[in-house]
């Protein structure tokens, strides 16, 4: 039913729903306030039925400050003139209103108000106000913080929303209950408010697809008319030039007849490696984890009514994995273009990262993609294309590998007839790959504006402002992933891996630092759409979903992981295929961990990389070993005498600090030009020329190089003797500190101090074989550099017999370094703890010795050791600076205050 009127302004004459009766708002054309007349009451309203779901009110504002439900519209932005400024948003914009996280169980007792729904877009029919008439009781919600700071006035989250703090399906010991069953079931699906408006495809985006299907059928009928083309070649030659074969007898006769067969060599080598792409097959995921209607009954609910409002064929199946990504596509590849048969792939921790509103709109706009039919199934041809063609221009296999060979070990006199197949190849692939760009650059267009299609039905559906919020929280998940990926290494080093890889990325979500943010919003702010992307970037993107001015039809502030049954347990469960794709076999259960306990080890790595800076005064170096005046720490009696020594080293690093930093500065580029200059050295000794792209400072002789060399050296002993009052102080400080804390006094204020003075004890051999062999470390740093600089240069030496000669030498050198460092390693304990138990440093270093005949092997061993090492050797240092500052602390010192740290760009 609906409600007819004529504005008492302008008589334009209005519709609306009766729901809205009583209820305040704008009118479109003049803006003025109206109205909406209250319903004849002459039938009473029927009684909802208990089973199925009260209609769902405006959703309520979060608490704060009151905003005026009749603020001007905000105006429609314009298209960007600077291609680096920031997107487009209206100038004034208004939050679309939303719930608040649920904390509680619904009470009949406290209904919730029924909030005014602010409208961003100009075109709005109104903006409505709370009505008078008592509501339907809804349960109580309570905001929590938004995910992550805010960015550039934006918060990351569009809705009050923080992953890290998601409530779960499970209940928790002192927590409100969460939503379960059909309470959750009324609060999810309760957010749609209503269908879109159709979006029209726009003329750019057919002409794409015009432009796209001409040149996609345009490439492979050139591809394959050059494999035609070379096959009749081959077949003329041998039935028309047969002659040739008794032309000559003895060796001419030999020689005529590699001439006559040269040809057909040839062609058949070029057939071959036009068509091997055929043969291949994609590697894949070894494990695909489906979910059903009967797994996961709301999570289909959602995505159906999604569809429905979108225009889109549901989704025959839902696969879940660890990506940030969510997509769909046809099942079963191109046997499905002709009908509906979809599967739609989310990825978890996209779905624990985003709200509800937010996930509703990613949703839509992959559904979007599949409203206008034709051109998505010319967009599959036509990638599928692309991807053929990439395939077959870049792709190298032991076929490849097996024609070098053969034209590098055969006498010259057949060799050539190899040699000559390889520039043939060569040749049809940069034919195959001047196509391959130009249908890129076609494609792309098109692809681009279907992206942009896509986005409007994700602005329609979620919301303007939600479009933008999602987009950056996107990023803020990838970069999160970053860190993931970066513990996952750090984990494994110690034999263990955490048994929930979604919640660690959103753990690590949480630890994003300030720069991340605004790296993100740099990154959105200076995005440029390339002419090859398939994508537009962010910027554009955001621009063009703002101008829809789209104020959404479904608001949910809940984690889009309550559509799942259970969220954690799905997602140990991708967790495992995760790892079994990358281990095999090989894998073992007993190497999960919980991720709440890798999660903690994480956070305490953190405390102490972030005291390790503010013990050193933000210029900790691991390029610079920890000097302390002894490695073994003996308890003193006179601890007023030692106490006085700690406050004089703390003054005297103080008082040395800005020099330290500026000479550690200079020593970093000392250090750089000297490894860099080695490498000049070790290429020319090798009569070989090296290469200018990988070099800073190009030298034109080895001699040029080794006086550059002796220049630096001479700055080292100076720079050196800067940087020694400051590291003084340091390791008098540390040692002062470890003194204090073996005294019974000082103990008495800590609280188990016995058992961490014990603990940072176990340290000291670490540090102090790091001192004492800093020089071999760097001595294995440098051979590596060569290493890798040699193989930087392998393809322009390959028939320079001094070049390999030298090769051989250095690795030779770089293995006995890495071995004797090793086995120095080899009678001191692992400090940390290991999964393994107590293991020696030089197992958790080096567990095997490389094979010294083996480059590829040995440099990434003596990589993988310097590494590890390093790792080890800051860990160490950032607990007993971490032990330090306890004792200060307990000795009423104060901290000592970094001076600023000038940024660099």
């Amino acid at each position: 039913m609906t409600i007819e009127m004529a504005c008492p302004h302008c008589q334009n004459v209005l519709k609306f729903r009766d729901e809205l009766a009583g209820r305040k708002g704008k009118c479109p054309k003049c803006t003025g306030v109206i109205e909406v007349p209250q319903v004849a009451a002459a039938a009473p309203a029927a009684a909802v039925p208990a089973s199925k779901p009260a209609p769902k009110p405006a959703t309520a504002k979060p608490a704060g400050p009151a905003t005026s439900a009749t603020k001007p519209a905000a105006a429609k932005p314009a298209a960007a003139a600077n291609p680096t400024a920031a997107p487009v948003r209206p100038a004034h914009p208004v939050r679309p209103p939303q719930a608040k996280p649920l904390t509680a169980a619904p009470s009949a007792a406290s209904p919730a108000a029924r909030g005014p729904i602010a409208f961003d877009a100009p075109d709005s029919p109104f903006i409505l106000e709370p009505a008078a008439a008592t509501t339907a009781p809804q349960p109580q919600v309570a905001p929590s913080p938004a995910v992550g700071p805010t960015v550039a006035g934006v918060s990351v989250a569009s809705t009050a929303f923080s992953p890290t703090n998601a409530p779960t399906r499970s209940p928790q010991v002192g927590a409100a209950a969460p939503l379960m069953g059909e309470s959750l079931r009324q609060q999810v699906m309760g957010g749609f408010l209503g269908p879109i408006q159709p979006v029209p495809v726009s003329f750019s985006y057919r002409l794409g697809i015009i432009l796209s299907a001409m040149v996609m059928l345009l490439m492979p009928i050139v591809y394959f008319s050059m494999i035609g083309v070379v096959a009749l070649a081959m077949w003329w030659h041998l039935t028309n030039n047969m002659g040739i074969l008794g032309a000559s007898r003895g060796r001419g006769g030999v020689f005529l007849f590699i001439i006559y067969l040269m040809p057909v060599v040839v062609g058949a080598a070029l057939i071959f490696f036009m068509i091997k792409p055929l043969f291949s097959r994609s590697s894949g995921r070894n494990v695909i984890r489906s979910l059903s209607p009967q797994s996961d009954p709301l999570l289909f609910e959602f995505v159906h009514r999604v569809c429905a409002i979108v225009g889109a064929p549901a989704p025959r199946r839902i696969d879940v994995d660890c990506d940030i990504n969510a997509s769909a596509g046809f099942r079963n590849g191109i046997f499905s273009l002709m009908g509906s048969d979809l599967v739609l792939t989310i990825g978890l921790p996209l779905a624990g990262g985003l709200s509800l509103e937010q996930f509703a709109g990613v949703l839509a706009h992959e559904f979007g993609h599949f409203a206008q039919g034709t051109g998505m199934r010319i967009t599959y041809i036509t990638r599928s294309i692309n991807h053929w063609f990439l395939f077959v221009v870049y792709q190298r296999d032991r076929w490849d590998d097996m024609l070098v060979d053969a034209s590098q070990s055969y006498d010259i006199r057949i060799s050539w007839v190899f040699y000559l197949a390889r520039f043939v190849i060569w040749i049809v692939r940069m034919v195959l790959l001047v196509l391959m760009k130009i249908g890129h650059a076609a494609t792309g267009y098109m692809l681009q504006q279907m992206e942009y299609d896509a986005d409007r039905y994700e602005a329609r559906v979620g919301g303007s402002h939600t479009f933008e919020a999602t987009s950056r929280q996107i990023q803020v998940l990838g970069l999160a992933h970053r860190g993931a990926q970066a513990d996952l290494e750090f984990f494994f080093k110690e034999g263990r891996l955490a048994d929930n890889l979604p919640r660690l990325i959103l753990a690590n979500v949480r630890q994003l630092p300030a720069e991340a943010l605004e790296f993100i919003n740099d990154n959105i702010k200076n995005g440029k759409t390339e002419l090859f992307d398939t994508h537009p970037c962010d910027r554009d993107r955001i621009t063009s979903a703002w101008q829809e001015q789209a104020p959404g039809v479904y608001r949910g502030s809940l984690p889009a992981s309550v559509l799942f049954t259970d969220y954690d347990t799905l997602a140990r469960i991708v967790t495992w295929d995760y790892y079994f794709d990358i281990f095999g076999d090989k894998l073992k259960r007993e190497q999960l961990h919980p991720v709440e306990q890798m999660v903690e080890r994480s956070d305490r790595e953190m405390a102490v990389s972030k005291s390790l800076d503010h013990f050193y005064l933000d210029a900790f170096s691991p390029l610079r070993p920890l000097l302390l005046p002894a490695y073994t720490i003996t308890p003193t009696t006179d601890g007023d005498g030692t106490k006085r020594q700690l406050i004089q080293a703390r003054n005297e690093q103080m008082s040395a600090c800005l020099t330290y930093r500026q000479a550690l500065k200079h020593f970093k580029t000392i250090d750089k030009n000297l490894v860099e200059a080695a490498r000049a050295m070790v290429i020319y000794q090798a009569s070989a020329v090296p290469d200018p792209q990988q070099f800073e400072h190009y030298f034109n002789s080895s001699r040029e190089a080794y006086e550059f060399q002796y220049r630096q050296q001479q700055e080292l002993v100076t720079c050196c003797g800067l940087m020694q009052r400051f590291e003084t102080a340091i390791g008098w400080r540390v040692y002062s500190a470890l003194v204090l804390l073996a005294n019974t006094k000082v103990q008495a204020r800590i609280e188990g101090a016995a058992e961490k003075f014990q603990q940072l004890s176990k340290l000291l051999p670490v540090v102090t074989v790091f001192a004492a062999r800093h020089q071999a470390v760097l001595d294995v740093r440098n051979s590596l550099s060569q290493i890798n600089t040699f193989m930087g240069h392998y393809e322009a030496n390959q028939q320079n017999g001094a070049f390999f000669s030298k090769a051989n030498e250095l690795l030779s050198a770089l293995s006995l370094k890495l071995i004797t460092l090793a086995d120095l390693l080899d009678k001191v304990d692992y400090p940390f703890d290991h999964a393994e138990g107590k293991i020696s440093l030089r197992k958790f270093l080096l567990p095997e010795n490389p094979d010294p005949q083996n480059v590829g092997q040995t440099a990434d061993c003596a990589d993988k050791l310097l590494d590890n090492l390093i790792s080890v050797y800051v860990r160490c240092v950032g607990r007993l600076c971490v032990g330090a500052l306890e004792v200060e602390k307990a000795l009423g010192l104060e901290p000592l205050v970094s001076p600023p740290v000038e940024k660099e760009k």
